[in-house]
Order: C-alpha cells, then sequence, then structure tokens
C-alpha cells in the first residue's frame, strides 16, 4: 500500500487479536476507490484462526479485489 497510515494500519491488524461474538460481524476498511487499482495488483489472502470450546479453527481467505471495480467505481454522466 502505498499510503503509510494505511499500511501501518493493516500491519498492526495483521498482529492483533480479539474477540468477535457468534452472529456478529466486523468489518475493515482499508485504502479507497482511488487505491483499488494499485492494490489489485496482488491477491488479498487473509489467514483466520479460530476457536470454540470444541477445537481452533484455522482457514484463509483470498480476495481478488480487481473483481470489484465494478461495483466500487461510479462514473456519472452528464448530459
Amino acid at each position: 500500500m502505498a499510503d503509510q497510515n494505511d499500511r501501518n494500519s493493516l500491519e498492526r491488524l495483521s498482529e492483533a487479536s480479539f474477540t468477535v461474538g457468534i452472529g456478529q460481524s466486523w468489518y475493515v476498511c482499508f485504502g479507497s476507490h482511488l487505491q483499488i487499482q494499485q492494490m489489485s495488483k496482488e491477491k488479498l489472502t487473509l489467514h483466520l484462526t479460530y476457536s470454540d470450546f470444541v477445537s481452533t479453527y484455522e482457514e484463509a481467505i483470498t480476495i481478488d479485489l480487481s473483481q470489484y471495480f465494478w461495483a466500487l467505481i461510479y462514473i456519472s454522466v452528464r448530459k
């Protein structure tokens, strides 16, 4: 990420540990639609570890940000 503040925030997030309750959601925003073309040069891979009373689980999610251009970029044409 070109913006150092955004980069620092994501680095801190990657080292963080926190609790999200069952049925709850947690959203992370980083960058903006102006930076998505640059950020989409690499796929975003998230490695998650979570646990309950039974076990600990791990999963990886890969997101191709380039697939979201159509949803994030709005071009208005005035006539």
